[in-house]
């Protein structure tokens, strides 16, 4: 293997520069030409789609709802954490009646379940 000093790096990028601007095949390209052509050449830059319109309208809808679920599901852990102090609250007196009507055939009584 060929171990490169500074000094010949710079000559022999300095070479290659020359080289290729008196090539210069950048005057001599025309691109596609056909409608075959000019339409593979549409897809150069497309590797895989992953980077498309769609795909990233997708992916900003999926990100959008991952961060709903995880409210929701805060919400959720919120309102059972609520629910069972509730539920312990009620079951203390185990279907005790708490406010005992004045008329004891009333049907809007509260019980405690």
């Amino acid at each position: 293997m060929r171990l490169w000093t500074d000094e010949a790096k710079a000559k022999h990028s300095e070479m290659m520069r020359s080289k290729i601007r008196a090539w210069s095949p950048w005057s001599k390209s025309t691109g596609p030409r056909t409608a075959e052509g000019k339409k593979c050449v549409s897809l150069n830059a497309l590797k895989h789609g992953g980077r498309s319109h769609g795909a990233k309208k997708l992916l900003s809808y999926f990100r959008t709802h991952k961060i709903f679920l995880r409210q929701l599901n805060q919400r959720l852990k919120n309102l059972t954490k609520s629910t069972n102090k509730l539920i312990k609250t009620l079951t203390k007196n185990h279907g005790k009646c708490i406010n005992p009507p004045a008329n004891p055939h009333h049907f809007q009584t509260t019980f405690r379940y």
